[in-house]
């Protein structure tokens, strides 16, 4: 399993005690960022009822003892009132946490760059002896100073680039639409490729079946900001730019009678076109519904190649993590001067800034 869902999106966080009254849990329908059943979590500081100084904490139970050993990192996006970037003027005043029973096991800073906008957070597992939690929670440590804050999309990953993209695609289709209305019978989704060793077709008729037809770089979308994440030191970790690539989809109804093919084809089209966000790993990414003949591109498929089928082509528009991590010590001022190559002092006026 590449990704595991953390927590139910429609239960709130727990807070006990004198935490209850300054540190409220309620779950939102708005806003949210993206997951499937339109629900977020919203996390208030009262600043009336907290004591500055003090750390209160919300819990989120987990159905049972969860091994994260097979996940690579934890991502959720957060976004809060109150900006937080990290510098001493501005520490962050939220924590995510994981434990066990009433052992805490990791706690990762959440900086907020920017107020009132979604930001992700990666939070790094490399480092955690203990991955067996049965419980996630924040923690506001009080300066006297309220906040508001919303979390969604809480899941633990490993990234598998391609098994994922395809995972998530047929997940949107498989076992969602009957053939022919009132018949219980749900129409599988398959991946096919010409070369697949061990691929069978399904009993059942019809199927959806898709085509990974292409795979090339965007370069209309490279970006040279790193990728970057937290450890549960509170030490920031960063990867090179990721690589953005657009994948392509061939997908088509086969076999059944022509009107078992009619109900697929508008299920397909209603459910994908024109442009569909498809959920990968924590974040949303855009499947466009493409005129393949337009992309003028010699290895895209173009046609059917059975006659009578109408495929339908869709452009997933994905990133790559390339490189290995490498853990930064994060810069606390940064000094501008300015001045001939050749001088040997510095100048007498020197310009700080915090990042």
């Amino acid at each position: 399993m590449a990704h595991l869902m953390l927590g139910a999106g429609s239960t709130p966080f727990v807070t006990d005690g004198p935490a209850a009254a300054a540190l409220r849990s309620t779950v939102v329908h708005s806003p949210v960022r993206y997951g499937r059943d339109g629900l977020a979590w919203q996390l208030e500081g009262i600043a009336d009822q907290s004591e500055a100084g003090t750390t209160y904490t919300a819990r989120q139970p987990l159905p049972a003892v969860t091994d994260l050993s097979p996940y690579g990192e934890i991502r959720l996006w957060v976004s809060a009132s109150r900006a937080a970037g990290g510098a001493p003027d501005s520490p962050p005043y939220l924590a995510f946490l994981a434990g066990r029973g009433a052992a805490v096991l990791a706690s990762w800073p959440l900086t907020v760059a920017h107020a009132g906008q979604w930001e992700l957070h990666r939070l790094d597992l490399a480092d955690l002896p203990d991955r067996q939690v049965d419980w996630v929670a924040v923690a506001w440590h009080s300066t006297g100073v309220g906040f508001r804050a919303v979390l969604d999309d809480l899941v633990a990953v490993k990234d598998e680039f391609l098994t994922d993209e395809d995972g998530a695609l047929l997940a949107l289709l498989d076992g969602q639409v009957e053939a022919t209305a009132g018949s219980g019978v749900l129409v599988p989704a398959v991946l096919w490729q010409p070369d697949l060793t061990g691929w069978v077709e399904p009993a059942v008729a019809p199927y959806i079946r898709v085509v990974p037809c292409g795979m090339i770089l965007a370069r209309d979308r490279m970006a040279a900001d790193e990728a970057r994440g937290t450890t549960p030191a509170g030490q920031v970790w960063v990867r090179p730019p990721q690589v953005a690539v657009d994948l392509y989809y061939q997908i088509e109804v086969v076999r059944g009678t022509r009107s078992q093919k009619n109900r697929l084809q508008q299920f397909l089209l209603t459910t994908l076109c024109p442009r569909r966000m498809l959920w990968v790993g924590g974040r949303p990414l855009a499947l466009e519904w493409i005129d393949p003949a337009a992309e003028k591109w010699p290895g895209l498929l173009t046609e059917s190649p059975v006659p009578g089928r109408i495929p339908l082509y869709f452009r997933l528009r994905t990133w790559q993590e390339a490189g290995p991590r490498q853990v930064v010590v994060p810069v606390a001022h940064v000094t501008v001067a300015s001045g001939h190559p050749e001088d040997r002092a510095l100048p007498a006026a020197l310009e700080e800034s915090h990042l």
